[in-house]
């Protein structure tokens, strides 16, 4: 619950025409930003912020706002007491100073100098406020806007009021035929009449006597109590559709939950297809059964509360909703009379892109990545994954993929086994654009695998060798999305696959192409996913020094990853922890004395003059290990390379804690050295451990 505020209380509301519900939180967004900026630049403190975003107002309210300004202290240094008359006149005259007796003079370490200092008054806030305003109404940040009417505002949709009020009073705005008052207006259908209000506890409660909650997340929660209320003991769950619940809480100011009925003679049509309508067309939340099959309810979420409760609303909801799903079912029994096979031809009419041909040129170019690709996919078959990527492009020509491009791949598996075409084939085409973010599945099916890294790594060689390199915020192509998911299909299934040939073949298949000459392409190509695969394991909790020092390349990206985790979990460990202790005890004594001696001791012929058993304990495990380690690295064990390295613990240490290193004995000295030296060498062949922080 809101407490009172001790301080002055700001409330502005923008009450307009229905604003898109896609631009509401954004909307919500940029108004808080806007205010904070302003005040921080006016140096307020000690105020809260908070915004509110509806179907038809965009609110912002502020707490504890001070009355004035901080009256600040300006001092501006000026010339020195003994510069010429033309520099002081200069000073006096720039700051507006009529009498020079109104400066201070100061010692400074390089003589007396001339200082302005002013006491300045601080603005009263409500001058602030009104600047802000009228500045939101001339450049707030809508996606689009429009003009209407004589005047000049551009708003998202036409506005009607503006309130706004400040400490009990009304803020006095005048702008483009708009005047700011005290008065705003109800619920579209359940209030016409004005609502006086002084201030936010007043405009919360007389809106909600006319019907509308003004508080967005409290309408989220509103809406999902009333789901629940209605699903209680029937055995549904609700579609996790968070996007639409979102823009559910944007369509209404008044949020009513009734419960809707699907015709069942649309039962046959695949559940997709249905949902998708209902989600696109009508803003329907589907239900399902606890087997996951679509179940005949839906949820509306209405701006109407009806005397009936509702019936007529459900029955209005449920003809409209027949005639919807009539259309899609038309597109589903049509498509299925021509099979996916006798479609590909036809690709030859649809553009990819104008440098990089049609759809038929890049089915046939992922037909030939996939069979390459099923060489490393356990369990795959070449031919499945041929066909698979022949058929994969066919379902964007038909009539339910028209009308609902969401469902592309979807369409693809229900179309290819209507014709026939065996499951792992029909797993493929549904599964090859996946994962389209980071909540999506990853492909786990071999064939789906191969067809999914196939179309992604087409996409991404076509469009880096034509020079469509993502920038900044713009991936127009959404390059990023499908390098981050071949990363994450390789890892999430243990893939080991040169992405350096994996390019080289899909840089064939453009034959002539692609402008960018093939070692180019590779280099940047690989620079990309390097920078992607970097950001991955960032977000799965990994430090840039263990990335860093385990990160020797990218070109076989599961390796990488297997060498990095293994990496950090090792440095979790005691042993981890013990092994950066002497890995840089030993390497800073052979960097200092490499400096002063100007002798690079890593590069340096061993020497093995040794007069002590420390020593040549540590000279012989260092025999015994390298060639060990040597073998377990040619076998990508890097789990087991570390622990090997635990060895070195005991005889490196007993070397540091026993042994002079700087003996008096040159050839002793050296040999001490090299011997350290190499203890760094040998650790360094399975990370870079100089690159770890802390």
């Amino acid at each position: 619950m809101r407490r009172a505020s001790k301080m002055p209380e700001l409330l502005i509301e923008f009450l307009s025409e229905e604003i898109p519900a896609v631009m509401q939180i954004k909307a919500k967004k940029d108004i808080t930003n806007i205010f904070e900026k302003a005040f921080k630049s006016a140096n307020l403190e000690g105020y809260t912020l908070e915004s509110m975003v509806g179907p038809r107002r965009l609110t912002l309210i502020a707490e504890d706002l001070p009355e004035f300004q901080k009256t600040s202290i300006e001092e501006k240094k000026g010339p020195r007491v003994d510069s010429p008359q033309k520099a002081i006149d200069g000073f006096l005259k720039t700051n507006k100073v009529r009498d020079i007796s109104k400066l201070e003079i100061r010692e400074l370490d390089k003589g007396k100098f001339y200082f302005l200092v002013r006491k300045i008054e601080g603005l009263p806030t409500k001058k602030i406020i009104e600047d802000t305003i009228i500045y939101v109404l001339k450049s707030f940040p809508w996606p689009k806007s429009m003009k209407w009417g004589e005047g000049n505002l551009r708003w998202v949709r036409p506005l009607s009021n503006i309130l706004a009020i400040y400490n009990n009073k009304v803020i006095p705005i005048n702008f483009s035929g708009f005047v700011s008052s005290n008065k705003t207006y109800g619920h579209r259908f359940f209030s016409s009449s004005e609502i006086t209000v002084k201030n936010f506890s007043e405009y919360t409660k007389k809106l909600y006597e006319s019907k509308v909650i003004i508080d967005d997340q409290q309408r989220y929660e509103i809406i999902s109590k009333q789901i629940d209320k209605i699903l209680k003991n029937k055995n549904l769950e609700v579609d996790n559709d968070q996007k639409l619940m979102n823009e559910l809480v944007g369509l209404v100011e008044w949020p009513i939950v009734y419960l809707g009925e699907i015709d069942e003679s649309f039962m046959d049509v695949p559940k997709e297809i249905l949902s998708s309508a209902m989600r696109k067309h009508q803003r329907y939340v589907s239900l399902y059964n606890k087997d996951r099959s679509l179940s005949t309810n839906y949820i509306i979420v209405s701006n109407l509360e009806t005397k009936d409760s509702g019936i007529e609303v459900i029955k209005g909801n449920n003809r409209v909703l027949r005639a919807r799903l009539s259309d899609a079912k038309f597109f589903w029994q049509q498509d299925k009379k021509i099979t996916l096979d006798s479609r590909v031809k036809a690709l030859k009419n649809r553009i990819f892109h104008s440098k990089l041909g049609s759809l038929f040129d890049k089915v046939k170019r992922i037909e030939t990545l996939s069979y390459v690709i099923s060489n490393f996919v356990t369990n795959s078959n070449p031919d499945d994954a041929k066909r698979a990527a022949y058929l994969s492009k066919s379902d964007l020509l038909s009539g339910v993929v028209g009308e609902f491009p969401d469902l592309q791949g979807i369409m693809g598996y229900y179309y290819a086994k209507n014709d026939g075409e065996n499951e792992n084939v029909c797993n493929a085409i549904k599964d090859h654009y996946s994962p389209l973010g980071p909540s999506d599945f990853s492909p786990s099916k071999p064939i789906s695998i191969c067809l999914a890294i196939a179309d992604k790594i087409d996409t991404i060689v076509g469009f880096f060798g034509i020079s469509q390199f993502p920038s900044g915020s713009k991936d127009p192509f959404a390059l990023r999305r499908s390098s981050l998911g071949i990363i994450r299909i390789i890892i999430e299934n243990k893939i080991s696959i040169k992405l350096d040939d994996l390019i080289k073949e899909s840089r064939k298949t453009y034959k002539d192409n692609l402008a960018l000459e093939e070692k180019e392409l590779i280099k940047l190509t690989l620079a990309f996913f390097e920078e992607r695969l970097r950001v991955f394991l960032k977000d799965k909790g990994v430090t840039a020094g263990t990335i860093n020092a385990a990160f020797l390349s990218c070109d076989d990206i599961f390796e990488t990853y297997s060498r990095v985790f293994a990496l950090k979990s090792f440095l979790e460990s005691n042993d981890g922890a013990n092994l950066l202790s002497f890995y840089r005890r030993a390497v800073n004594i052979v960097r200092i004395e490499s400096k002063k001696d100007k002798v690079d001791y890593f590069s340096h012929a061993n020497m093995e003059t040794y007069n002590n058993n420390q020593a040549t304990s540590l000279y012989s495990v260092l025999e015994s290990l390298e060639p060990q380690l040597n073998t377990v690295l040619k076998s990508h064990n890097f789990e087991k390379a570390l622990q090997c390295l635990e060895v070195l613990k005991v005889p490196v240490n007993n070397f540091l804690d026993n042994v002079v290193v700087n003996d008096s004995d040159e050839k002793i000295r050296i040999s001490n050295l090299c011997l350290l030296a190499r203890v760094g060498k040998i650790i360094g062949k399975v990370a870079d451990f100089s690159k770890i922080e802390g």
